[in-house]
C-alpha cells in the first residue's frame, strides 16, 4: 500500500484495479488508509473505479475531508455503469 511513498516519479496508479475500493467488505479505516497514502503522494495521480457510487458518493461527501482538503485534488474517482440489455459497459 505504501509503494507510490517511495516512488519519486510522477506515476499513474489505478487504485486496487482487480477489487473494488468502496466494496460493502472494506472497511472505512482501510479506505481511509488509501485515502492517507494518496494524500502523502500527491506527485502522482490516482484512478479509483467503482460500481458501488452510493457508497462512494457518501464516504466523499462525509465528514472525513476537511473543507481545507477540498480543493486539492488526490484522485481522479469514477463509477461503472452496466447497460443491462447489451452488456456494454461505459464509464461515468
Amino acid at each position: 500500500m505504501t509503494a507510490p511513498l517511495r516512488r519519486r516519479k510522477p506515476t499513474m496508479y489505478f487504485v486496487n484495479s482487480i477489487g473494488d475500493l468502496f466494496h460493502e467488505d472494506a472497511p472505512n479505516d482501510w479506505i481511509d488508509r488509501v485515502f492517507a497514502v494518496m494524500a502523502m503522494a500527491s506527485h502522482h495521480t490516482f484512478q479509483v473505479l467503482t460500481k458501488r457510487s452510493a457508497r462512494m458518493r457518501d464516504y466523499l461527501g462525509g465528514d472525513r475531508f476537511s473543507d481545507s482538503h477540498a480543493s486539492e485534488r488526490i484522485a481522479y474517482a469514477a463509477m461503472t455503469l452496466v447497460d443491462e440489455s447489451t452488456r456494454g459497459i461505459c464509464f461515468a
